[in-house]
């Protein structure tokens, strides 16, 4: 992931993207084995989605798994030990919402901007109120959303912190 994350942030302009017809389940399938044992190595849950739908999107595979990837690593970061990541897949007329929801320190909605900013992730920019100031996951997954086709959005309610990635179900 590390490589992955150096390539879209220091050389976006030289990656080609294929935006393709992609199954969401498929793609969750592919990572929640990883990031299941990350999270028992924490004491947490990680809980997603069990259906037998297939619900396309149209994104670059890639870096839309590479997006997902990093909402995990943040999740299993910042979330409190002993407590349980959700991973929601809901669909309205244009588009997918991937959400992925813990009970680490909410990122408000305001704060999206900076919470995806390259200042924000430096010794300078850190606040230590906040759950992104102690690496690049929250940049490289909003850097590796745009390039897969979709958008990072912060929708936190209450305690709980929730990531969702809108997913395009057809070509722009």
């Amino acid at each position: 992931r590390m490589v992955a994350n150096l390539d879209v942030l220091t050389r976006p302009d030289t990656l080609s993207t294929t935006l393709e017809y992609h199954s969401i389940e498929d793609i969750l399938a592919t990572i929640t084995s990883t990031y299941r044992s990350h999270a028992a190595l924490c004491d947490m849950i990680l809980r997603t989605p069990t259906t037998d739908n297939t619900t396309r999107v149209f994104v670059d595979r890639r870096l839309i798994r590479l997006a997902i990837e990093n909402l995990l690593a943040n999740a299993v970061q910042h979330g409190p030990r002993g407590t349980t990541i959700e991973v929601h897949v809901d669909t309205n007329d244009h588009a997918v919402i991937l959400r992925i929801e813990d009970d680490g320190t909410p990122i408000q909605a305001g704060h999206a901007d900076e919470a995806t900013s390259l200042e924000a992730q430096t010794q300078h920019g850190r606040d230590e109120h906040t759950r992104y100031s102690s690496g690049l996951a929250l940049f490289a997954a909003a850097a590796s959303a745009r390039m897969a086709g979709a958008a990072l959005e912060f929708t936190s309610t209450g305690d709980k912190n929730r990531m969702s990635l809108h997913l395009p179900t057809a070509p722009k």
